[in-house]
């Protein structure tokens, strides 16, 4: 099975409204003695409840981005949970083209996709909603709608 992974699933840390906050060259053990501080914090709930609210509202604005720009394309199915969505291309898609195009955006690393052939067509997409925002998910699906209009031709 063949699909790209664009994002991460990872939360980013930098979100203005929680109480860790870290910038994001914090080395891991700062950031992980951060998590500990505010995990025993009592503003840990009411972060949580914040966070639930961006991911969610996140998602949806995903999902419509999707069916805007990639609806001819591509079905969007919702997650059960986690910061991850699954993509559904409605034809195997070659995009070995645009690779460098969505790295260069930082939505795409080769280090993150290692079931990806990139010279195979894929199947469907991964999106995690961790990170980046939306507007770079706006550029990547405007790069994969243009690229999977020519492979129809």
């Amino acid at each position: 099975m063949n699909f790209l992974i664009l994002g991460t699933e990872i939360p980013d840390n930098r979100l203005p409204y929680t109480s860790f906050q870290g910038p994001a060259s914090a080395k891991e053990d700062q950031n992980i003695s951060k998590i500990i501080k505010v995990l025993q914090s009592d503003s840990y709930s009411h972060d949580l409840e914040k966070l639930r609210l961006h991911y969610k509202e996140k998602l949806g604005q995903l999902q419509t981005l999707c069916r805007l720009i990639l609806g001819k394309y591509a079905v969007f199915n919702s997650p059960d949970g986690g910061l991850g969505a699954w993509i559904k291309l409605n034809q195997d898609q070659n995009i070995y083209e645009v690779l460098p195009l969505l790295a260069e955006i930082e939505i795409y690393n080769v280090n993150d996709n290692p079931q990806l052939n990139p010279k195979l067509p894929i199947i469907g997409i991964r999106a995690g909603f961790g990170t980046p925002d939306i507007t770079i998910y706006e550029k990547a699906f405007h790069i994969l709608a243009k690229k999977f209009k020519t492979n129809q031709h």
